[in-house]
């Protein structure tokens, strides 16, 4: 009884462990809806604009009489041709600019139940910086200003042409269990993320040549490829360790969830034993 109390003691300290090396995530506000698709396309133009094209599918607690969306823009940045749609139909809109924010107010009548899909499309100016050595587009896709999770998002970065881009690197920023697809044969970047937890963000850090975007007026007269390199191999680096923590964790808690039954029924039945062999020895003595 001593071992088997001395190895739940390992066990649960190991669990404890577990628990505080685990990262804080972010609690899930008490949001009336959640999102059950994005998929977000940002088609990279010759004059450094992007134009983007996001799909939200959105499922609903409640009844509403319509749904929100937030773009947040960089400094010098524009949006301009908005334009809404959905399945449903075509939704009556209203578009406010407050800060560096904009906000679309899409209209649409949805019971407790309901699902409802909505497509927004819209220009960002001045989303590329041309460097002496690169062009890059350094984009926030999702902001953390979500209040529920955000399951099965798709990102796509399409540079312009159809042509080979061999000098293509992408680096993605958010989850963990994010993963980033650099096609240069195709001159895209897809990235994908099971789910992305309210209060998290998705962002998508782009370097091609400058031949790409020609007649980008947004232009600095530095080299930059070098000084993104080392500040993503860091951040890799940082991600990986990451990374493996979770793997760690992982495996301690399944080694509890294992060992914590299994201990238990050892433990019971050598207490049934060691009980019955009390009472026969005491039967004999007496």
């Amino acid at each position: 009884m001593k071992r088997f109390l001395k190895q739940l003691t390992v066990v649960l300290g190991m669990l404890v462990v577990a628990w505080w090396l685990m990262p804080t995530m972010p609690a899930n506000a008490d949001a009336d809806y959640e999102v059950t698709k994005m998929n977000v396309n940002l088609q990279v133009k010759p004059d450094g604009s992007i134009d983007v094209t996001r799909t939200i599918r959105f499922k609903f607690d409640g009844d509403h009489r319509g749904v929100y969306y937030n773009q947040a823009v960089g400094q010098g940045m524009r949006l301009t041709k908005p334009q809404v749609s959905s399945p449903a139909g075509k939704p009556a809109y209203d578009l406010t600019k407050a800060g560096k924010q904009y906000r679309f107010k899409i209209y649409h009548q949805v019971s407790d139940g309901d699902s409802y899909q909505v497509t927004l499309k819209y220009r960002l100016t001045h989303a590329i910086v041309n460097w002496r050595d690169m062009a890059e587009l350094n984009f926030k896709v999702i902001g953390s200003a979500w209040e529920c999770d955000l399951n099965h998002v798709k990102i796509t970065v399409q540079l312009p042409g159809d042509h080979p881009v061999h000098h293509l690197q992408a680096w993605t920023h958010g989850p963990l269990t994010g993963q980033t697809k650099v096609d240069r044969h195709a001159g895209r970047v897809i990235m994908t993320v099971p789910a992305v937890p309210s209060g998290q963000f998705v962002e998508t850090h782009v370097a091609f040549p400058t031949a790409l975007t020609p007649s980008n007026s947004n232009r600095r007269d530095a080299n930059r490829l070098h000084q993104i390199q080392t500040q993503e191999a860091r951040l890799s680096r940082q991600t990986a360790a990451k990374r493996h923590r979770w793997q760690v964790i992982t495996w301690m808690l399944i080694s509890v969830i294992i060992a914590l039954p299994s201990g238990w029924v050892m433990f019971s039945l050598t207490r049934k034993k060691t009980r019955g062999a009390r009472a026969t020895r005491h039967e004999v003595t007496t």
